[in-house]
């Protein structure tokens, strides 16, 4: 297939790696000077912690208009460069084009289905984690569940079938499943409640599972995410949110997430797309959350505290 990716940070170089190994002919469309010159040169280079890095061959381009159309474009961007990105996706995003996105947090899909045709548009989320060690060129730093399906709830499921076929070819194992949204709230339930507290604290998660005050912070946390959740009408199992967290916490062991990394690198983290989404969800529902507010002020005030 002619599949196209957007965004050359960690999640978009794994995927555009194992697609090309799984024979597709891939795309990688990147602003990212370096990224680019590195993946033209010597092609994305993917490494999990165990074995050597194999090299990917790409078409890098920063141009949407030289990859034309596609049969299926991924959105690997940040939450908060879906806007930006739209007028390359509706270059790449003919009439049966398969846009999808697996992108933190909630609500992602609203803002793709400005660039595309909503009913080709496929959602979910990915517990696959990697990060960056040089430009195109990431570790796969481990494996996890990845759950997708049409944006419009309970929809037709022609297209979520599809890509969970390529991608589960490619050894990233899919499921497809018509309520997405519930697979989408439980993990923002554990991102709400994990990555913010280790932005602010800068502790891996090992560390951040030593300290009870923390666990404790982390737990209560996932209470206000998950009420929010039913409150939206994605029933979440709290107890085993809880569970998930506290196994996660106890696994993970030097390992960073998403938005501590990008603290460390002086980026523009994801808060609002995800504790901004469960505090924005819980105004309109009138359901009280201090400590998740509490968790996107203070994020922000990390960010704002770059340029000092």
């Amino acid at each position: 297939m002619r599949v196209a990716i957007i965004g050359a940070g960690a999640m978009g170089c794994l995927w555009a790696a194992r697609l090309h190994g799984a024979g597709h002919h891939v795309a990688l469309l990147t602003s990212n000077t370096a990224s680019l010159a590195a993946a033209r040169i010597h092609g994305v280079l993917l490494s999990s912690e165990s074995g050597p890095p194999i090299s990917a061959t790409v078409h890098a381009t920063t141009d949407s208009g030289e990859i034309g159309v596609t049969d299926i474009t991924f959105v690997w961007v940040k939450a908060q460069g879906n806007a930006a990105i739209l007028p390359h996706l509706r270059r790449l995003a003919g009439s049966r084009t398969i846009v999808v996105s697996q992108q933190n947090g909630w609500g992602n899909g609203e803002v793709l289905a400005r660039g595309c045709d909503a009913r080709n548009l496929v959602v979910g989320v990915t517990y696959h984690s990697a990060k960056v060690i040089g430009p195109a060129e990431v570790v796969h730093t481990s494996p996890g569940e990845t759950f997708i399906g049409p944006y419009r709830r309970k929809g037709p499921m022609t297209h979520a079938n599809v890509v969970a076929d390529l991608q589960s070819a490619a050894g990233l194992g899919t499921t497809a499943t018509p309520d997405v949204g519930i697979e989408i709230w439980k993990k923002l339930v554990l991102a709400a409640a994990f990555l913010p507290v280790g932005a602010l604290t800068r502790l891996n998660a090992g560390e951040l599972g030593k300290d009870d005050g923390v666990v404790a912070l982390i737990d209560q946390l996932v209470v206000e995410a998950a009420l929010v959740a039913g409150a939206a009408g994605y029933e979440v199992d709290l107890q085993e949110r809880r569970e998930r967290v506290h196994a996660g916490l106890t696994a993970g062991g030097r390992g960073q997430g998403s938005m501590l990394q990008d603290v460390h690198a002086g980026r523009i983290t994801e808060i609002e797309a995800i504790s901004g989404a469960v505090a924005r969800e819980a105004k309109a529902r009138g359901i009280p959350v201090p400590l998740t507010n509490a968790m996107v002020a203070l994020v922000h005030g990390v960010e704002r505290s770059y340029g000092r």
